[in-house]
Formats: C-alpha cells, sequence, structure tokens
C-alpha cells in the first residue's frame, strides 16, 4: 500500500530523498523550543523574502472576510504565515519526539463524545479541516488520559492521507509521518486516501476510528458548499463512506490556543447517516468548519489554492448545498 512508482530520472530522486531526509531527521532531534526559534526566523524567510503564495493568501481572505480592512487582513496573513511555520517544525518534531512528550501539545476537551460513538456503534468517521497541526492527529492513539478501556483504548486508529504531487517529497514526508506514527503502529496506522474505502471495507470487523481532512479540493465535484463567502467543491469521500457503510460521523474542531498548544472539540454531525439526504453531512461539515475559522482565522491552510474554478448553478451536473 505505500509502495512508490518513482519515475525517471530514477537516481536522482533517490539521491535527492537520501540526501533531504537524513537532513530533516537530525533537524527533527533538536528541542522543540530551539525549533520554534528557528520557525520565527522561517516565517519571515517565506512571508517576506519568497513570498510564499502571498497572491493567494490574501486573495482568499479577501474574499472570505470582504467586511475586513486591508489592515486586519495583512494581521492574519502575517499570524498565518507564523502558524504555518510552526505547523512545519512542529510536524517534523513530532516524528522523534517520545509518546509522552507528543501528548502535551493536543488536548481534547471532550474524549467521552467520540468514545460514546465508538462504544455504541463500533466504528466512527471523524471529519476534520486542515485546522491547527492536523499532522498531531497521532498524539490522541498515545493521550494515557484516553485510550482506556472506558473510552476508546481498543480502536484502531486510522488516518487518511493524500500524496504530494512531487515524488520525492512525498515520500520524504510519508517517511517522516510514519516515523510519528511507529509509535501506535499495534492501534492504528496511515492509508492513503485513494486507497481508504478499500481499507475500511477489509477492516470492518475491527472497531476502528477513521480520521480523515474533508477540506480538499476534488477534481470532479458532485456537491458545491456554499463555504467562506465562495462556492466549494466538496470532496465527499467521508460522507460516501458513512452513507454506504452507516458509520456515524463526528465532527473534529482542532484549535490552535498558543504556540504548542492545541484544544480539540468533538460534535456530533449524524449518528444515522442513512438518514441524511445527499451532502447533508457534507453541508453540515462545512458550516461547522466555517464556524471554527471564524473564531480563529489564522488558524486554517490559507495558501491552499482551494477556489481554481468557478462554478454555474445552472449546471446541472452539480448540486448545490
Amino acid at each position: 500500500m505505500f509502495s512508490y512508482r518513482i519515475t525517471a530520472p530514477y537516481n536522482m530522486n533517490r539521491v535527492l530523498f537520501n540526501i533531504i531526509y537524513p537532513l530533516l531527521h537530525l533537524v527533527s532531534l533538536l528541542p522543540l523550543k530551539l525549533l520554534y526559534g528557528i520557525s520565527s526566523f522561517l516565517a519571515f524567510i517565506i512571508s517576506k523574502i519568497f513570498r510564499y503564495r502571498e497572491y493567494v493568501v490574501y486573495t482568499n481572505l479577501a474574499r472570505a472576510f470582504p467586511d475586513l480592512k486591508y489592515w486586519d487582513l495583512q494581521k492574519i496573513s502575517h499570524e498565518f504565515y507564523r502558524y504555518l511555520s510552526d505547523v512545519m517544525v512542529e510536524t517534523l518534531w513530532a516524528s522523534s519526539a517520545s509518546a509522552s512528550e507528543l501528548v502535551k501539545l493536543v488536548n481534547v476537551k471532550n474524549p467521552e463524545v467520540l468514545s460514546d460513538i465508538v462504544n455504541r456503534y463500533g466504528n466512527a468517521i471523524v471529519v476534520m479541516g486542515h485546522q491547527g497541526n492536523w499532522e498531531l492527529i497521532s498524539a490522541l492513539a498515545e493521550n494515557p488520559a484516553i485510550r482506556t478501556s472506558e473510552h476508546y483504548g481498543n480502536a484502531d486508529f486510522v488516518i487518511a492521507y493524500k500524496k504530494l504531487d512531487n515524488k520525492v517529497f512525498d515520500k520524504v514526508f510519508h517517511k517522516i509521518r510514519m516515523a510519528g506514527y511507529e509509535k501506535f503502529r499495534a492501534t492504528g496506522t496511515i492509508v492513503e486516501s485513494a486507497e481508504l474505502f478499500r481499507y475500511v471495507l477489509s477492516h470492518r470487523d475491527r472497531k476502528s476510528v477513521y480520521f480523515m481532512i474533508a477540506d480538499q479540493t476534488t477534481p470532479h465535484p458532485k456537491l458545491i458548499a456554499d463555504f467562506l463567502n465562495q462556492k466549494t467543491a466538496v470532496f465527499n469521500g467521508p460522507e460516501y463512506i458513512s452513507r454506504k457503510l452507516g458509520y456515524p460521523v463526528v465532527y473534529l474542531n482542532n484549535d490552535r490556543v498558543s504556540r504548542g498548544k492545541y484544544e480539540i472539540t468533538y460534535t456530533v454531525i449524524t449518528e444515522n447517516p442513512a438518514s441524511c439526504k445527499e451532502g447533508e453531512i457534507s453541508g453540515k461539515f462545512f458550516r461547522m468548519l466555517e464556524n471554527g475559522i471564524n473564531a480563529n482565522k489564522p488558524n486554517w491552510l490559507w495558501s491552499h489554492k482551494r477556489w481554481k474554478k468557478n462554478f454555474d448553478r445552472n449546471d446541472q451536473r452539480l448540486s448545490f448545498l
């Protein structure tokens, strides 16, 4: 499942991987406080020197919050780049950090909400956006306060991920993710998004919690949602799986309280997906995500090119939520 087909020039890709990954691994061994110092400098380089996707960030913010003044958008943008740099160094650090260190970064306010669903139904789909540090979800599997028989101690944690377009960096980040997730290999794994449905079908006899990022773009949407003042293509993978298999859906809000401190809150979207109309689950997800973003505006991946295409309401191939 995790094999890679590296096309020509194969040798060059292998050389780049053998250079980049060892260097990043060495950096991951540094103390987190030192990495935060590096992150502050990195944020300056990314935003002021390279101006990484500056136009995309400002355009997304301006369209999402049309009532805000320019200086307000500028402040959010500045805070976003600091947040993005922290996500990068935290993800790198997590690949080498101990489980006890990792759980200190993530606090779950209401674990009983998800554990009640899992204990009653056996399986659950958890949907979330690119909020907080989505790469630290593995901390949930290592938190001794919630990995108990009372909650979901014997449930597998399955985290879906999407491959990167660049083969070298995809392999690098897959290696980093696997290094971080090695801590809970006995109770979970990561699965590429395209293979997830097949994985779910073959593990229906297992009590599992499937974590899926659901605010990604999709090239061939059937559903369009009003999200952040824009017509947004809906990635309906979580809804499709839940309606097919009858798995309850829970929303995960990942709030960045401060540097190195994330707070997770669960909200049940539906316990009976079969009774939901097409698009209802996705629509509720986007409304919850939008509320979370409005409460902490820099705490989302604004550099992502989500709105590449405009959608016409007269298009009979699409359903508008």
